[in-house]
């Protein structure tokens, strides 16, 4: 049995109204549980509906819709004035998205090209790099340590803001994810660093690099490291003697999360 009167009005058990919903049975019982629609009534062992109260329940998927979980839901449901900013934040969040879906869009794009040129899924370039300079701590660590070695440098030289950019170099010429030989650096732009307590300054000659700028995440840095060497022996290329692989940290979180838009590019010198 399906209607039911109370107070003149037509009253809907739980299947009548989700199929009145558009929607099943299970969602509607889910929604009572979490208190998100509760029934009107209840008549014995059922559920009883107000066909009214389908005009809500299209509102809670308008609200999900606009990427609002239930829980966030409930709280707007009833409570309009606080969903203006609700819904800005939500903008904002969804432009965000958008603007990583772009560069995504962009990565995808150029692995394509470059597969279709080069057999190869990225494409590095031979680039001149000018003369520099870098605090620099020489570390025995593993590859995950590196984030938490550079931001203890960037406090020993003062610059808790990450202005200038972090660099780390490679010594051992390997993959050596467990226990690598590495300088871990930030470069300054001062003609004359400053100095500080268990920090040497560095000076990189200028050389040429075949270089390769990763947009994304640390989880497959690796990957591009390796894709980078293979280029120099497609290429029949040669590495420096004299100089170390190295990357260059243009935009990095300094926090533990690894951000999708960290921008690091990856340079192997040359002879």
């Amino acid at each position: 049995m399906a209607l039911f009167m109370y107070n003149e009005s037509i009253m809907l058990t739980t299947n009548a109204f989700a199929k009145l919903c558009r929607t099943t049975k299970r969602t509607i019982i889910h929604y009572d549980e979490i208190a998100l629609l509760k029934p009107i009534k209840r008549h014995g062992i059922y559920r009883m509906y107000d066909s009214k109260q389908v005009l809500l329940f299209q509102k809670i998927i308008l609200l999900k819709s606009l990427g609002f979980s239930l829980h966030e839901t409930k709280s707007y449901l009833h409570k309009l004035t606080r969903l203006l900013p609700a819904v800005e934040n939500k903008l904002n969040e969804l432009n965000k998205e958008k603007e990583l879906l772009i560069k995504q869009i962009s990565r995808v794009e150029e692995y394509k090209t470059s597969l279709q040129k080069k057999g190869i899924i990225i494409n590095p370039k031979i680039i001149t790099v000018k003369p520099f300079q870098i605090y620099a701590q020489e570390q025995e660590a593993k590859y995950i340590e590196v984030n938490n070695l550079l931001n203890q440098i960037y406090q020993q030289i003062n610059d808790p803001s990450h202005k200038n950019k972090g660099i780390t170099i490679y010594k051992d010429r390997a993959f050596k994810p467990e226990l690598a030989h590495m300088i871990i650096g930030v470069i300054t732009k001062s003609n004359k660093p400053a100095q500080f307590p268990n920090i040497s300054i560095l000076r990189i000659p200028q050389h040429k690099a075949l270089s390769y700028v990763h947009v994304g995440s640390y989880k497959f840095l690796s990957y591009i490291w390796e894709e980078v060497f293979n280029a120099i022996q497609k290429n029949n290329l040669q590495e420096s003697r004299s100089l170390f692989p190295y990357e260059i940290y243009w935009k990095r979180s300094n926090e533990q999360d690894d951000k999708s838009d960290n921008i690091t590019e990856v340079r192997f010198p040359l002879e």
